[in-house]
């Protein structure tokens, strides 16, 4: 079997290749007279010439019976059997006559038989000049096939398996396989996810954890921290959870956890607390935050609606302890845009 890669320029659409017929035969009796090419078709002759008499084979001329012009694209030799070389020849007419003709062949050396194979093939640029043809054997594709004629630049024979595809690190860079994360998943810039496990999605989608406190051993009121700044108006939920880590040889009380935002509606500040006030016991609470033990906990959710380019700030309040700073505790909050 024999291949040849053609680099051919179009009009713009693509090429496409009619058989136009083929014969065979010793040079001194081969006559080959092909289907007429249509108008705007060029030819290509491939030929295969054996050397019965051990003389070199090749193709020196190609001429028919309309005077077409015809150029030797390319030649190469190989050695197939014990009569010798064979010959693969590759010869172009990139303007044939809109006739039926007949073909006659010069050859290098005497005693030779030949196959030959017309194609037409149309659809080409009309100012390609003589396109650039290149015989492919097993040879041509060992090892790794650079970017620029089609491969990858990179050896894929040890890679791939399940959840694996293939990706290129930068313009030009060799294409490798990887099991992609999800840095790879980013999309294109401002598209939201309209569809997750068959369940269409409205809004922004998919729920984002953009922000998070993880505060331990503390041992005063956290003052006011900006927590995230909005890049658009949508609504955020927080979640937060407050835990007494070292009682106070007498009486402490556990802060509470506040918000202060932007409210986009009315466009004032506010503050809004998120776990329960010290007061007495909320929502999952066994005692009042002023039970003073390890292990108080105090913990809420809240959903906030503030407006765009603003800040969201955290802070605690209520902090007390008998004796300063004795009782501590930790701060656990998570900020998700919804």
């Amino acid at each position: 079997m024999v291949a040849a890669l053609i680099s051919i320029p179009t009009n713009g659409s693509a090429p496409v290749f009619t058989s136009r017929g083929s014969g065979g035969g010793t040079f001194s009796s081969l006559t080959l007279s092909p289907s007429t090419p249509a108008a705007g078709e060029a030819l290509l002759a491939f030929i295969e010439i054996q050397n019965i008499g051990g003389s070199g084979a090749s193709i020196t001329s190609v001429k028919d019976t309309l005077n077409n012009v015809w150029f030797k694209i390319t030649e190469t030799t190989v050695v197939a059997s014990t009569d010798g070389p064979v010959g693969l020849s590759l010869w172009f007419c990139p303007a044939p006559a809109n006739a039926s003709t007949s073909f006659t062949f010069s050859t290098g050396g005497p005693n030779m038989s030949a196959s030959v194979f017309i194609t037409g093939i149309k659809n080409l640029s009309p100012s390609m000049g003589i396109p650039s043809f290149t015989f492919v054997n097993a040879a041509s594709l060992a090892g790794i096939v650079p970017l620029g004629i089609g491969g990858t630049g990179s050896d894929l024979s040890g890679t791939g398996g399940a959840h694996k595809f293939l990706t290129q690190a930068a313009l030009g860079a060799g294409i490798t396989v990887v099991r992609p994360d999800y840095p790879d998943l980013a999309g294109q810039s401002g598209a939201l996810a309209g569809i997750y496990n068959g369940v269409g999605l409205v809004g922004n989608g998919l729920v984002s954890e953009v922000a998070l406190v993880d505060r331990t051993v503390q041992s005063a009121n956290v003052a006011a921290t900006t927590l995230y700044f909005t890049p658009s108006q949508q609504m955020y939920r927080v979640s937060a959870y407050v835990v007494e880590t070292v009682a106070d040889a007498a009486t402490s009380t556990l802060p509470n956890v506040q918000l202060v935002y932007t409210d986009f509606d009315s466009n004032t500040s506010v503050t809004l607390d998120v776990t329960p006030i010290a007061a007495g016991a909320g929502l999952g609470q066994t005692a009042a935050l002023t039970a003073n033990v390890v292990g108080l906990v105090s913990s809420g959710v809240v959903v906030i609606n503030p407006k765009a380019a603003t800040t969201i700030q955290c802070q605690t309040v209520n902090y007390a302890s008998g004796t300063p700073a004795a009782m501590k505790y930790a701060l656990h909050l998570k900020l998700e845009a919804l």
